[in-house]
């Protein structure tokens, strides 16, 4: 399954900087993902305010699936019937070749 991650165009360049690993922030201890969509990453994005989002896709196959829990800390309401939201914890490596930047 297709998983993905959404941030804005700063904080993703500064994941770039620091070898493309995505790592849980010590306050949430979690790298939230999303999917089935890109479009599900990034509207979390999106709703804080962001103009451009870049977006990094994973392969949850590459994931420890014992760090692999689906998250339910949002509003459903607010947010595709379709998404599904996930917490990782562990750091996650990114393919630079397998980003897309959306503008909003």
């Amino acid at each position: 399954m297709k998983l993905y991650h959404a941030a804005p165009k700063e904080t993703m360049e500064e994941i770039i900087a620091n070898g493309c690993e995505l790592k849980p922030s010590s306050w949430e201890r979690v790298v939230y993902l999303a999917g089935p969509l890109p479009a599900h990453a990034a509207v979390f994005i999106a709703l804080r305010g962001a103009k451009e989002i870049w977006i990094a896709e994973i392969d949850s196959e590459d994931l420890d699936p014992e760090k692999l829990t689906e998250s339910f800390d949002h509003s459903a309401s607010f947010f595709p019937e379709d998404l599904e939201a996930f917490c990782y914890e562990g750091t996650i490596k990114i393919d630079i070749d397998k980003m897309y930047t959306v503008e909003v």
